[in-house]
């Protein structure tokens, strides 16, 4: 029996290990890779590390056929809607270049509902293969969405830069900052903010696409007898297409309604302002973990990074998957596709099943960084200045105290009586030494110099006082003044 303590067994090499005999002792056991080498051997199949690039390319085909549907919705361009066709088959014959297991693996869920439709554990839970190529799909898609984001984020900056870098710049001069501090400051709040905008339109943009998608797919993928319960799908079978195209077959007109009725859904869908809200607010929350991510920013700790990381994309993922699929089915009970279908058919599940993919991908990209935490910053810090800024700035500071502090009390071409006055120019000279005196003082600018205290005056030694007059004339150059009884 081989040493199998010389190496550890993995989680994933368990998995595929052969169970021991009942008879007792343990049978040679089979690692993962005996078990994908004994697999091509026999069927052809590629591997695992195959069907997870095909699993990845898949996620990131799906991505690009959201958007270009989303593209293709708000435009009306026939390239965009050639673009998402050739993308999402692209996508979809991915699964075709897969092993048989690989496969079966993808189409395994984490939670699914039984025929009372209560939720319950699925399949995807004891399956190592069916974690790792679902989290590769995942990957792909997020990796579509990050690319695609960077681009929206060059295109709000831009925005930014002309609209709004003015009214930051007015912003950070008005909390104390220099000039150049509160361009940086400007800067520094567009960045941030178009980082955060450009995910989340990206993500809005991929799932609203997606969401058409499915409908789309769905509808077309539903039988002639499924179709035939909807009264919207025999409105415009007998009423429009059998009318307008006598000679056309049964077929012709089935698929020329289904198709209508397939765009008319997949375009309510996506047009459905709770749609719109749902995704945009949803993917704003998840858009600000993705650019931490992006520009560095976390706990500080790997342990905690994947924590926050798998709680910032576990819930947002959750909570989308359940509107996703919420908006889907008022969509096709609003256009009459499904009438009798429950709007809460399927939620619960995909809610769950994508909360556990978003969070399992979050905790892993976390966990890959510490990241730098982010910490309350002052003034200066979301200016960006650097310690020669702040230096600087307080030369400056110094440099007009000092200024300050050599100015008279009062201008020397203005005596007292003079600056006690009440004409203009002796207001003004009046106005300019309290502003000196106040900015000496550390005052608030406006504010009344304090007053002198009285034990802030020094004695003066009555010797050394000196009365400036004019001499008293003597007693006999004075005329005597006639009485009141004079002529």
């Amino acid at each position: 029996m081989p040493d199998t303590k010389s190496k550890p067994l993995s989680l994933y090499d368990i998995a595929y290990q052969n169970p021991p005999p009942m008879s007792g002792g343990f049978s040679h056991r089979k690692t993962a890779a005996d078990v994908e080498a004994q697999r091509v051997a026999e069927n052809g199949d590629q591997g695992f590390g195959g069907d997870a690039v095909d699993a990845f390319q898949m996620g990131a085909g799906q991505s690009a056929a959201g958007m270009a549907e989303t593209v293709y919705q708000i435009t009306g361009s026939e390239t965009a809607g050639k673009l998402r066709d050739a993308t999402q088959n692209w996508a979809e014959g991915q699964i075709d270049q897969m092993s048989d297991s690989g496969r079966e693996a993808m189409g395994k869920k984490f939670f699914s509902e039984d025929e009372n439709g209560d939720v319950q554990f699925g399949e995807a839970w004891s399956d190592p293969e069916s974690i790792g190529l679902q989290f590769s799909n995942m990957a792909g898609q997020l990796a579509g969405q990050v690319v695609t984001g960077f681009g929206f984020t060059g295109a709000v900056a831009k925005v930014g830069a002309k609209v709004v870098t003015k009214n930051l710049i007015e912003r950070g001069m008005a909390k104390g900052m220099t000039k150049e501090a509160a361009q940086e400051y400007a800067k520094s709040m567009i960045r941030s903010g178009a980082g955060v905008t450009g995910q989340a339109l990206a993500g809005a943009g991929i799932t609203g696409g997606q969401m058409g998608i499915q409908v789309r797919d769905e509808i077309l993928n539903l039988s002639d007898e499924e179709l035939g319960e909807s009264n919207e799908f025999r409105i415009l079978f007998h009423g429009k297409y059998k009318a307008t195209y006598p000679d056309a077959t049964n077929r012709q007109l089935i698929d020329m309604a289904k198709k209508e009725l397939a765009e008319r859904t997949a375009t309510a869908v996506q047009a459905d302002p709770l749609t719109i809200t749902a995704n945009l607010t949803l993917d704003a929350i998840g858009g600000r973990y993705i650019d931490n991510l992006i520009r560095g920013v976390g706990t500080g700790k790997r342990l905690t990074n994947a924590g926050m990381q798998a709680i910032g994309q576990g819930i947002p993922e959750a909570a989308q998957g359940g509107m996703e699929q919420y908006n889907i089915n008022r969509a096709m009970v609003n256009e009459g596709v499904d009438p009798d279908r429950d709007l809460m058919e399927g939620v619960a599940t995909n809610a769950l099943n994508e909360g556990v993919l978003g969070a399992g991908m979050g905790g892993a990209m976390g966990a890959l960084t510490k990241g730098t935490p982010r910490e309350k910053p002052s003034i200066q810090e979301q200016a960006g200045e650097l310690t020669e800024g702040e230096q600087a700035q307080e030369n400056n500071t110094q440099e007009s105290h000092a200024q300050v502090q050599a100015m008279p009390l009062l201008p020397a071409s203005v005596d007292a009586p003079y600056y006690m006055g009440t004409t203009e120019e002796a207001k003004a000279a009046r106005q300019q030494t309290e502003r000196a005196m106040t900015e000496q003082q550390g005052q608030d600018p406006g504010n009344a110099p304090a007053r002198m205290r009285p034990e802030d005056i020094e004695e003066i030694p009555v010797d050394e006082i000196t009365i400036d007059q004019e001499p008293v004339p003597p007693v006999a150059d004075v005329e005597e003044l006639p009485g009141p009884d004079a002529p």
